[in-house]
């Protein structure tokens, strides 16, 4: 089934799904397609900054956005995301999140956060905002729908261990995940324990956490020296002054 409207994309679309002029076809990931409730699916073409509209035929219905810097246009376009009736493209060259309905009609667009941008398949439409995860900080942040007000969900406390020469063979790094309904988050905050913090994201508040107090998997210092090797492998040529160690 998927074959087949892929096929019936690549007839519609033409060029666009090409690479260079090899006829090898665009593969799809998370962040470059969006399908809705009524089967209406939405295309990003990332090389004309557009996102075309299909029906639930396969049939062209209409491209939106385009090359610019004018309402619903895109410098470079780096994601798609449809989420209750709205579709949002994300611009990571003007830090802008255009929005659509979902008949393609610009309604309106926002900077949003640098770390969102560099983030966007790790994010999530709620209620009442956003929620990405910050990878350098190590943290899951809540942000409201103009991209103000941010506030932390869940961190691990930490310093910058690479200016004392320590590599984190196993780094750890909070998670979540959105209820269908966008109105619940659960996060696993990287603490090395199983524990699941539950988020109400109207409320704003924890509710009680779902735990259970069994004992951590050993950690398999063989793997860990490999991690290690690797990392300082690749790090050496540029760090000569730096003596780093494992941390774990």
């Amino acid at each position: 089934m998927l074959i087949n409207l892929i096929w019936l994309l690549h007839l519609a679309v033409g060029q666009p799904w090409e690479i260079s002029q090899t006829g090898i076809f665009t593969p799809l990931d998370q962040n470059g397609y969006a399908v809705s409730d009524s089967l209406r699916f939405y295309l990003m073409d990332a090389k004309e900054r557009c996102i075309r509209i299909f029906d639930s035929e396969g049939r062209f219905v209409k491209t939106i956005g385009g090359r610019g810097k004018g309402p619903g246009e895109f410098l470079f376009l780096g994601g798609i995301r449809l989420e209750r009736n709205r579709l949002y493209g994300l611009d990571p060259m003007t830090f802008r999140l255009s929005i659509f309905d979902e008949e393609g009609h610009f309604i309106s667009s926002h900077k949003a956060p640098k770390e969102m941008l560099l983030s966007f398949p790790y994010s999530a439409k709620v209620l009442n905002g956003w929620v990405y995860t910050h990878a350098a900080q190590k943290q899951i942040i809540w942000v409201d729908e103009g991209f103000e007000n941010p506030t932390v969900l869940a961190e691990i406390p930490r310093g910058n261990p690479r200016d004392n020469g320590i590599i984190e063979v196993a780094a750890e790094r909070p998670i979540f995940a959105a209820s269908p309904d966008r109105g619940t988050l659960y996060i696993y905050p990287g603490k090395g324990k199983f524990e699941v913090q539950v988020y109400d994201v109207l409320s704003k508040k924890f509710k009680q956490p779902i735990a259970k107090d069994i004992p951590c998997v050993p950690f398999d210092k063989e793997f860990g020296e490999q991690r290690f090797q690797h990392t300082l492998s690749r790090k050496r040529s540029k760090r000569n002054h730096i003596q780093f160690k494992p941390k774990y």
